[in-house]
């Protein structure tokens, strides 16, 4: 049996972009079947610069199809390419997208729809031929094998990254699994308000080193909440103590928390090779905090930043202007403390986003009870624009201007190399 693994492309329709990371689900999926003998290959259109029909030949007996917001009209396009083409084979989808509205995704023309988190039924579900809907079965993270780059189109080694700060030819790692956070606005269903599970540091080790021996030494980590989260003791140790001999740079990202930010843990972070968390703070407005239910503090921010600048780790920001029940005083409110942040020196890097209603969520579903859901078009995933009637707190104009300002405060926005997709804004020194 054949299996070809597809991430759909999403820019075909307009400007392609450089791809950014590789995605680290597929080639999981591609080492777990390749071990239990189900020949594998993955392709990531998007990178390859490929528009749906250009469907790899000849076709396997199964194809795959991972299915995101952004991703979902290569996804059907996808499909019917594979109808007209003449296809005998199964197709089958899974992801973000598919775990939220399966019917929808199964209604697209696929065989099979496999909902969630899936590594311990999916040798069984191509094997056994299942049709329909069927939620995955996760299985023990120690059991999640290393990223199998050996069958994946195109080189891992091909990928830019997003921001100048990894570093040439960045790799993808993950070392834990699971968010705590229950933020309104997240579409991760899989992942949120769920305990964080964490890999053994000897298999984040071996994933770390297939990297280094691919030549890859700039790493993002893929990680809901790599730090702010409650870890077993001594595990961010030992993975240091591991990895350090290797000098890799990584970024990661991070969760405010005063409880469990500390000395110590940035320590091991520095140490294993992390030099830059990017926080996922997204307001300074309290009120605004507690409307998307983010489960962190202004104060937690502070002394998150505060420890992780003393333990030589850079500061990025991600902010969202637009959330649910921000007026222009709560973003005044925010630009008030990111100038006391910049005061300090805390802040290296913000990433200011305009917050999106994406489809599914639980903040999808209040605008629609309140009334003033905009649905977003196939393809879309900029979140630099405001959606053209605002929120019910603040026009589009409102929320570009105070997307200026906060970017403005940290520093003026730099031109961006065309061999990157995503615009950080560098703080002034």
């Amino acid at each position: 049996m054949k299996v070809h693994l597809y991430n759909p492309p999403i820019s075909y329709k307009s400007e392609w972009a450089p791809a950014a990371y590789p995605l680290i689900s597929l080639p999981i999926l591609s080492a777990i079947l390749n071990q239990a003998g189900i020949e594998t290959m993955v392709f990531d259109m998007e990178a390859m610069h490929k528009r749906p029909r250009d469907i790899q030949r000849p076709f396997p007996d199964v194809i795959g199809l991972t299915c995101m917001t952004a991703n979902r009209q290569g996804v059907m396009d996808m499909i019917e390419c594979l109808i007209v083409s003449g296809f005998e084979g199964r197709i089958v989808c899974g992801g973000i997208y598919a775990s939220v509205f399966p019917e929808e995704v199964l209604d697209y023309g696929c065989d099979l729809v496999v909902t969630g988190e899936c590594e311990a039924n999916i040798v069984d579900l191509i094997k056994s031929g299942a049709t329909g809907i069927h939620k995955g079965i996760p299985t023990a993270i120690e059991n999640i094998p290393v990223p199998d780059w050996d069958h994946h189109e195109p080189d891992i080694t091909t990928y830019k990254g997003n921001m100048n700060i990894i570093g040439d030819t960045p790799g993808i790692a993950m070392w834990s699994r699971g968010c705590p956070g229950k933020c309104i606005f997240c579409e991760n269903i899989i992942f949120k308000g769920s305990v964080v599970r964490v890999r053994p540091p000897c298999n984040i080790q071996q994933s770390m080193v297939n990297l280094y021996q691919r030549g890859i030494s700039n790493v993002f980590l893929y990680d809901d909440d790599l730090v702010g989260v409650r870890h077993p003791e001594g595990w961010l140790h030992e993975i240091a103590d591991r990895i350090e001999p290797l000098k890799m740079r990584m970024i990661a990202q991070g969760r405010c928390s005063a409880r469990y930010i500390t000395p110590e843990i940035m320590q091991d972070v520095k140490r294993a090779g992390v030099h830059t968390i990017f926080w996922g703070v997204e307001s300074m407005s309290q009120d605004v905090l507690y409307a998307i239910r983010k489960g962190i503090t202004v104060n937690d921010v502070y002394q998150s930043l505060r420890i992780s600048k003393a333990a030589g780790v850079r500061n990025g920001l991600y902010l969202q202007i637009g959330q649910y029940k921000e007026t222009e005083a709560e973003a005044k409110e925010t630009a008030r403390h990111l100038k006391a942040l910049q005061g300090e020196g805390l802040i290296d890097y913000i990433n200011v986003f305009v917050n999106t209603v994406m489809p599914g969520t639980e903040l999808a579903e209040i605008a629609i009870n309140e009334g003033w859901y905009q649905p977003i078009p196939h393809g879309y995933r900029s979140m630099k624009h405001a959606m053209k009637e605002g929120t019910p707190w603040m026009t589009r104009k409102q929320i570009h201007k105070w997307k200026r300002e906060f970017e403005t405060i940290c520093g003026k926005p730099k031109l961006w190399d065309r061999s990157k997709s995503v615009e950080t804004v560098p703080a002034q020194a």
